[in-house]
């Protein structure tokens, strides 16, 4: 059974095995973005990079909303996005396509970068269609970016240990911590 298939691509905290989130409590979203980011990716290391999957159904959008909203240059666009639109497979497609045609990408430390660009995109940057998914498999739980600035926590395995235990080691004085 694949992971799309016990997440609701509707409504993320519809899916069955919906634990909670967490999301940054303060007002600069640039660094809680960055922060959010950290949360995910120190994890991320502490993990075997061969059960780890990345589920992609990203397409560049035309709503650059927060590109101005938050003073960003160009070049902070480029960094966070470029890797991720380059990186092979993408996880960012330029072309047009359906989001819920998605790309299974291995992680391994070459596309860190990409990984990285395409969260903060999704939580602090604005301009991408589609969803993104972080899949721990030995884990039993994904993650996905919200523009809440944080990360949305789904079991997709038959406990749910794993997920409350990764929300339990968020930082609640940086972030707001919900567990369902």
């Amino acid at each position: 059974m694949s992971l799309l298939d016990k997440v609701d691509l509707k409504s993320y905290s519809s899916s069955s095995g919906y634990c909670g989130y967490f999301a940054y409590n303060g007002r600069d979203f640039k660094f809680g973005a960055k922060a959010a980011n950290k949360v995910v990716f120190d994890y991320l290391k502490s993990k075997d990079a061969d059960s780890v999957e990345i589920y992609s159904s990203l397409r560049v959008g035309y709503d650059a909303d927060l590109i101005s909203l938050y003073g960003y240059s160009a070049e902070e666009v480029d960094n966070y996005l470029l890797p991720a639109i380059f990186c092979k497979p993408p996880m960012i497609d330029r072309q047009e396509g359906e989001l819920d045609d998605f790309s299974v990408i291995s992680f391994v430390s070459d596309n860190e970068n990409a990984l990285y660009g395409a969260c903060y995109a999704m939580m602090a940057l604005g301009g991408l269609r589609g969803h993104l998914f972080i899949n721990f498999i030995k884990e039993g739980f994904c993650l996905y970016p919200h523009d809440d600035t944080g990360f949305g926590v789904i079991s997709v395995g038959p406990l749910r240990a794993s997920a409350y235990d990764f929300l339990a080691s968020v930082d609640s004085a940086k972030f707001e911590v919900i567990r369902e």
